[in-house]
């Protein structure tokens, strides 16, 4: 593995998140823009929740190079946001979000998308298959 790295920086502590591909998430929207199920609030996850440490760990595997997650305070997290160019306002939203991460409320896993396309959601490792 090379030595390159290339930090993840965010504010979410060791909390674990429930990502999910973009590609379940279209699947979902064909399945309710094509039938009769409006009106409902739905959350779509991923099937598993990964920490930013472990996701960095496993993009290193995948990309062959060195991934570190580097977790910031809040308000650190947010100077970075604006020293690479956002909004200030903006970037203290975001860091309010990934401090609500770093409370464990993404952590949580549904089956949704198993209901709504009949099939399980891509896990992680199905995503990073994509990258090679």
């Amino acid at each position: 593995m090379n030595a390159v790295r290339v930090p993840a920086a965010a504010a979410g502590g060791d909390a674990r998140v429930s990502y999910i591909d973009c590609r379940d998430i279209a699947a979902v929207a064909a399945v309710l823009l094509t039938g009769s199920r409006w009106g409902e609030t739905l959350v779509l996850t991923g099937p598993e929740a990964l920490s930013h440490h472990q996701i960095a760990a496993r993009l290193s595997a995948a990309l062959g190079r060195t991934v570190r997650y580097l977790d910031l305070p809040q308000a650190a997290f947010a100077e970075r946001l604006t020293g690479q160019g956002l909004p200030a306002d903006f970037a203290a939203d975001v860091a309010e979000l990934f401090a609500e991460v770093a409370g464990g409320s993404l952590a949580g896993t549904t089956g949704t998308v198993r209901e709504l396309t009949g099939r399980e959601p891509r896990t992680f490792d199905e995503f990073l298959s994509g990258l090679q």
